[in-house]
């Protein structure tokens, strides 16, 4: 299939999605991405992936439906589908569901960062500036919904989760804690950071923000959940902060 006939057949069952009967809007946007059998550079599929993400993180109350489809499409697409510029760590081409999951965590990383990155450059200018900051920090959550849903449902794991952690940590250049509430809510989500390096990282974050006068109460609190005192060690704040 075509391009515009891709999306327009993608869109109409998207739209009606939650109307028209699960199953069957989902067999047919199955259908249509399976047509990337016949493709090396998984185009059709890609771009399908694209629209489901845009309607998934377009209001956070259908991230689970749309996070549904995703799981949907992840256990039944075909693995001949293959797109000869994604391997897998072992150096083969990643297929069918897997290569699905690798787009969809492609888009919910540049996402993420390109809005982080908008609202840095955004906040504090004009009025305008303000809205277009505030709309994409809403966008983020956003997408931050959806990443909890695709985890609940099993097609992201702990460890994928801990690397979005671990991005939103090194975020250079955004306005001062605005990724505060993208943070707990991934923490929360996971049940419990495991990783040594990640734990870290999010225990001296936290630690400089606590302290810092500038920062917001319901921040702080936001902060503070679980956490007895900033000045506690390492490990009591490890294990009250992550089991």
């Amino acid at each position: 299939m075509t391009e515009k006939p891709v999306d327009r057949e993608i869109r109409m069952a998207l739209n009606v999605l939650h109307t028209n009967g699960f199953k069957k809007s989902a067999e047919g946007i199955l259908r249509v991405a399976n047509s990337s059998i016949c493709e090396r550079d998984g185009r059709t599929l890609r771009q399908v992936t694209g629209l489901i993400f845009e309607h998934a993180v377009a209001d956070e109350h259908w991230a689970h439906l749309f996070a549904t489809l995703c799981k949907f499409l992840y256990q039944r697409l075909s693995s001949r589908i293959t797109d000869s510029s994604i391997e897998n760590n072992r150096g083969y081409l990643s297929r069918g569901g897997i290569l699905f999951r690798e787009y969809v965590l492609q888009l919910c990383q540049v996402e993420l960062e390109n809005g982080s990155r908008a609202v840095a450059e955004e906040v504090n200018k004009t009025r305008a500036g303000v809205c277009v900051a505030a709309a994409g920090k809403k966008r983020n959550l956003n997408i931050i919904a959806f990443i909890a849903q695709l985890y609940h449902l099993g097609v992201f794991t702990k460890a994928v989760l801990e690397e979005f952690i671990s991005t939103l940590l090194k975020v250079n250049g955004a306005p001062p804690y605005d990724n505060v509430e993208q943070l707990a809510t991934l923490v929360q989500v996971t049940g419990g950071v495991t990783n040594l390096r990640v734990k870290e990282m999010y225990f001296r974050r936290v630690s400089s923000m606590i302290e810092d006068p500038e920062v917001d109460n319901d921040i702080r609190l936001l902060l503070m959940v679980g956490v007895p005192s900033h000045s506690c060690c390492f490990g009591c704040f490890l294990t009250v902060c992550f089991h």
